[in-house]
């Protein structure tokens, strides 16, 4: 099965990223689906927060 990278964001310290991955993981599937899309609004609307996050998104070659 393949595996797709649909989101990436970089941080300068290990401990941010996995900070910022163990944040991500609590986040409701419509949160997430928001994130990967790039819609930001609906990242706040779902719980007002996330505005920590680098807005840099990976794209494919």
């Amino acid at each position: 099965m393949p595996v797709e990278l649909v989101w990436a964001a970089e941080y300068d310290e290990v401990r941010d990223a996995y900070a910022m991955e163990k944040k991500i993981q609590g986040w409701s599937r419509t949160k997430r689906e928001a994130l990967i899309r790039g819609d930001w609004d609906d990242v706040h609307r779902n719980t007002g927060s996330g505005s920590n996050i680098r807005r840099k998104r990976k794209h494919p070659d």
